[in-house]
């Protein structure tokens, strides 16, 4: 994986120098240096690293299926400011449940659970949230979702979640100068 996130670490240097007009949109103010969703649908390199890397391979394993079909993608780079509780939405005609979501560490990152996303172990198995995005995690069946994980990620880490996990992304203020990753769904 090493080539791969020296090439990721390049195409996203480049895309941020070459902001693509979907960038300018959802973009939430100032919360990421730079956000922009279905990347790999206007850069080439993302779309290599999708159909090359081995991504594809690892999630289809994971999902145990011999077809994944992406669903969406975010480069974010520098989130700014902290994502609160969250449940990613699902985008298109897709069953949260048949969906996973996936998260690709370009830096070193999670020291103080600072830059890498933080879930609540078990609570895709909650019943209180369905479609909503913002979470509470003090109502509900929430509450007994009380583990957390702590992870350090390196560069080419990869994170894999069922899209009804709750997490979140700590305040980066302490965040090294560039903090790069590469969510996305399939």
């Amino acid at each position: 994986m090493d080539d791969w996130v020296e090439f990721l670490r390049q195409v996203t240097d480049h895309q941020v120098e070459h902001p693509h007009l979907w960038s300018l949109v959802g973009r939430g103010g100032d919360s990421y240096d730079y956000i922009q969703r279905n990347v790999w649908m206007t850069n080439n390199g993302y779309r290599d690293f999708m159909y090359y890397s081995p991504l594809c391979h690892v999630l289809a394993q994971l999902a145990r299926t011999s077809e994944l079909r992406p669903s969406t993608d975010v480069l974010i780079v520098n989130p700014n400011d902290g994502i609160n509780w969250h449940q990613d939405n699902q985008n298109g005609p897709i069953d949260a449940d048949y969906a996973i979501r996936w998260w690709t560490a370009m830096d070193a990152c999670g020291e103080g659970k600072i830059g890498v996303p933080e879930y609540l172990i078990g609570s895709h198995r909650n019943q209180t949230v369905k479609d909503e995005v913002a979470v509470d995690i003090s109502g509900g069946d929430l509450p007994r979702f009380t583990d957390c994980t702590e992870y350090v990620v390196q560069p080419g880490d990869l994170i894999v979640w069922n899209t009804r996990t709750v997490h979140r992304i700590r305040d980066l203020a302490q965040a090294t100068p560039r903090e790069s990753a590469l969510p996305g769904s399939f």
